[in-house]
């Protein structure tokens, strides 16, 4: 064995983008006023895929897909050594951290993809507003939200993965990734591809990172095909079970709801209801304070709303602070939720 450099200045920079971009994303990923640094956060990681991408056609050595892209029989041979504790030692990616690698990338490529086209489209009123249907713009932006969902738990996969193999191999591969340094043995001393090799690489794993990501994205559509208004009823009942508490006679009631919407408060001078921002009827689009088109706030229009008792409780914090200047009671959540459910 003998201490070589294996990945050069530019992969390792780009694993460090990778990180701090998907780290943004995610955190700006909730608020509509972080919106903007999402996009940004977005753009950041779309420039870092397209240079990884072309990096592994064109690059050193050891990025190119073709030093570490393998088929199925090779990851599974590498697994079964790796399960008896004799993995055998490779200069760059091994089979398995390979097959990691393309995961991530086409995850990454499928989630920008889908934000992009939610940006632009009728879930934020952008370019393709006119040509993406509404309801085809809500559906990408689920499928955008369960791919970037995605990504904490291959993080977790990758992490371990690493632990892992380190163990196996003896050897600091977080460190190697930060100093480019490796243990690699004698014998590994990489080869120039051909041309026609490079081509067949970046096929590959083009790919590998295409087939990963439709599969994904398929499994997340059909999770996320099912639209009712069954959790929205109960986050309902958990509301008036919540105001019975304190009232035995509590009853939701979509008249005091429909007030409770339409009421107008003066507000840091100037005059708010739900209705500035979600419009008179809630079954419509509406538009943010910053001009954002807002989805339907009706879950009979939008079957996405109040399906979550963690959003939902965010979502009043939030707006009943912004119009009342107060925390929404039990009460006024379930009648507004009641008037929001009655046709």
């Amino acid at each position: 064995m003998t201490r070589k450099k294996v990945w050069d200045g530019l992969v390792r920079g780009f694993h460090l983008v990778l990180a701090l971009g998907i780290a943004a994303a995610l955190l700006t990923a909730d608020e509509e006023e972080w919106l903007p640094w999402h996009a940004r956060s977005g753009i950041v990681l779309a420039g870092a895929l397209v240079f990884r991408v072309l990096w592994g056609i064109w690059g050193t050595p050891h990025a190119r897909f073709t030093d570490f892209v393998r088929g199925p029989r090779t990851v599974l041979a590498y697994v079964a050594a790796m399960a008896k504790g004799r993995p055998p030692h490779v200069a760059g990616h091994n089979p398995v951290g390979a097959l990691m690698v393309v995961s991530m990338l086409g995850l990454l490529a499928a989630t920008l993809v889908t934000g992009a086209l939610v940006y632009a489209g009728p879930e934020w009123d952008g370019a393709l507003a006119g040509v993406i249907p509404w309801k085809v713009g809500k559906a990408l932006a689920e499928l955008h939200e369960g791919l970037a969902e995605s990504f904490p738990f291959l993080i977790v996969l990758h992490v371990l993965g690493v632990v892992g193999s380190s163990v196996l191999e003896q050897q600091n591969l977080p460190l190697g990734m930060i100093t480019g340094f490796k243990q690699v043995p004698v014998e590994a001393a990489p080869r120039e591809p051909s041309r026609l090799q490079r081509l067949v690489g970046a096929t590959v794993a083009l790919g590998l990172a295409a087939l990963s990501a439709c599969g994904l994205a398929g499994r997340l559509a059909v999770k996320e095909a099912k639209a009712s208004n069954e959790e929205a009823r109960a986050l309902l009942a958990a509301y008036a079970a919540e105001a019975k508490s304190a009232a035995q006679d509590f009853t939701p009631d979509a008249a005091r709801g429909r007030a409770v919407y339409a009421a107008e408060h003066a507000r840091d001078g100037k005059t708010r209801s739900c209705a500035t921002c979600h419009t008179a009827d809630p079954m419509a689009r509406g538009r943010s304070p910053a001009g954002k088109v807002i989805t339907p706030l009706s879950p009979l229009a939008d079957p996405q709303r109040f399906t979550s008792r963690r959003h939902s409780d965010k979502w009043f914090d939030r707006n009943c602070e912004e119009v009342l200047g107060r925390t929404c009671t039990p009460a006024e959540r379930a009648d507004l939720l009641a008037f929001l459910l009655s046709p």
